[in-house]
């Protein structure tokens, strides 16, 4: 089978760009891992929530989110499709829906910065009350070396909750305002 190009070129040429990956840990030394979890407070019915939290309707709250859909292209939340998002200062991350039930209004992502960590990311929204929904986020982030990771050192539970909690605000933003905020 003879190689073609295809529009996820973009995969290829991000883990291309990354920097080589990192030696293995020496024996008994694991990397860092950090599993933290937050719920927030979304005043919308489930059904309106969940959308919020696909790639798609991230964008219409977070400011400054942009992903670059691979498959499919239109941005279709399924399971297997695969978008990139970049940062600066870091290779591309390589995102998958790993699972997707719009029925349970559950959704999982996992995700890879070359060279740097991967991550789970779990969504899970459920009533609270009539009209609204208690939307659980779940991240488990593992280093890609032994190294020190600054960011995971400092991500402890007041930070994850202050980070997921500025999510809470930019989604009540855009419920009332139709907007992401400004500066989010």
């Amino acid at each position: 089978m003879s190689a073609r190009p295809t529009r996820h070129a973009g995969v290829a040429a991000a883990l291309a760009a990354s920097p080589a990956a990192p030696a293995s840990p020496a024996a008994g030394v694991a990397p860092p891992h950090v599993e933290r979890s937050h719920a927030i407070r979304v005043d919308a019915p489930p059904a309106r929530a969940f959308v919020l939290f696909e790639p798609v309707g991230e964008k219409l709250w977070a400011a400054g989110w942009n992903p670059e859909f691979l498959h499919p292209a239109d941005g279709e939340a399924r399971e297997g499709a695969v978008f990139l998002t970049r940062a600066a200062g870091e290779p591309a991350t390589v995102w998958m829906i790993a699972l997707h039930r719009p029925a349970e209004h559950h959704v999982a992502y996992a995700r890879i910065t070359p060279g740097i960590r991967a991550v789970r990311v779990d969504v899970r929204c459920r009533p609270d009350g009539p009209d609204a929904t208690l939307a659980t986020v779940t991240y488990a982030y593992t280093a890609l070396s032994a190294e020190p990771d600054p960011y995971l050192e400092g991500l402890d539970e007041a930070r994850f909750r202050e980070g997921i909690e500025s999510w809470g605000g930019a989604i009540a933003h855009h419920l009332r305002h139709g907007t992401a905020p400004a500066g989010a």
